[in-house]
């Protein structure tokens, strides 16, 4: 089985405070993107929007184990995501264009493009490798480096240098002036390097001047926030919170209703985080997910009414947050650069959105379709 389209909520840099909300990122197969563009549909974010519609570029990335035949000779990558440029080719089909190890590859099949409902939506940042050490605070993780477990942004040459006499661009570790007109591309953002790596020809190479693709943030909504100022008030208890249910007093008194919707859930679902504030509990209420924040492990307990050490396991050392992408989870400590990382196998010729879950029977992570 697989499907044409998928939402996520979006991850993004800096993205620490509850209190605002981001665009949901939606991701078309190549066959609803044909047919979009066949029924005159606006996509964003994409390059020569005053050109003809087969004349644009648009954001895409390669589908992780997918079949791809550049991949085959490097077969501890078959689940990296490569960023790159969605192009109507000479041969009259829509392709990817990525660079990988050095090289430029075309794709024909396998590959998501992304599209933004709302143009107004998201910006591009001017960032310059000699002198902005840090990515955009709003800057969108595109995809995940399986690689080196760290996210891949997207950005686009400086709008300021398109129309410049020549191109300053990084190969082969050495900077060379290029006076060939560069195609405009989008390409992923080597944070390594602080460099936008795009095709040339049949080369990867680097640009110091790019524009990062970023989102904008909007305040969260009502309910939201009253969710979260309830689980503040009642010390993030879900005994307390399921209490509030029941009379106490003549003062306190909630439906169940909105209990339920006070509860921490008992999964996540693609594009969801998990911080150290927060949990994820049993649907049964027999266990609980948390993070102890003094050792910086992520536990399972089990709710009994008598609570003692032999209660608690670990389930992952060194994590503080979750972070669930569409084709794996990952655990990260914000003590360490590199995250600790859990794939999930699914079928090579499918995409389905999932949701993480904890088998409580034997204590282990694992995907469940939705």
């Amino acid at each position: 089985m697989t499907i044409d389209e998928f939402f996520e909520h979006p991850r993004v840099e800096a993205q620490n405070n509850r209190n605002i909300i981001f665009p949901r990122l939606r991701w078309m197969s190549k066959s609803k993107f044909e047919e979009e563009i066949n029924s005159h549909l606006e996509i964003h974010p994409c390059l020569n929007e005053d050109q003809p519609v087969r004349s644009r570029v648009f954001l895409g990335k390669l589908i992780p184990n997918s079949n791809s035949s550049i991949l085959l000779n490097h077969q501890d990558q078959l689940t990296s995501e490569l960023i790159g440029s969605v192009f109507y080719s000479s041969d009259k089909i829509w392709k990817l264009k990525i660079t990988f190890s050095g090289l430029t590859h075309e794709i024909a099949d396998g590959f998501l493009i992304l599209s933004l409902q709302d143009s107004k939506s998201y910006f591009w940042d001017a960032n310059d490798a000699f002198q902005n050490v840090q990515l955009p605070p709003y800057a969108l993780k595109v995809s995940l480096d399986s690689s080196d477990s760290h996210y891949q942004y997207a950005g686009r040459r400086s709008t300021q240098t398109l129309n410049s006499r020549y191109s300053i661009i990084f190969y082969s570790n050495a900077w060379l002036k290029v006076e060939d007109q560069l195609e405009l591309t989008f390409g992923k953002i080597k944070t390594d390097l602080r460099l936008l790596m795009v095709p040339y020809e049949n080369m990867e190479i680097g640009h110091s001047k790019y524009e990062v693709l970023c989102l904008k943030a909007s305040p969260a909504c009502l309910q939201i926030l009253c969710r979260s100022a309830i689980r503040k008030y009642v010390n993030r208890s879900q005994k307390n919170i399921k209490s509030l249910s029941s009379p106490i007093g003549k003062n306190i008194f909630l439906p169940n209703l909105l209990v339920n919707y006070l509860k921490y859930p008992s999964f996540l679902v693609i594009g969801d985080c998990m911080f150290k504030e927060e949990k994820l509990v049993h649907e049964n209420d027999e266990y609980e997910l948390f993070f102890d924040q003094e050792n910086g492990d992520l536990m399972c307990k089990k709710l009994t009414e008598c609570v003692d050490v032999s209660s608690e396991w670990i389930m992952q050392k060194n994590a503080d947050c979750i972070l669930l992408h569409p084709f794996s989870a990952v655990f990260y400590s914000s003590s360490k650069k590199k995250a600790t990382r859990n794939n999930f196998t699914n079928s090579s010729d499918s995409l389905l959105p999932y949701k993480f879950f904890v088998n409580w029977d034997n204590f282990t992570f694992e995907i469940k379709y939705m």
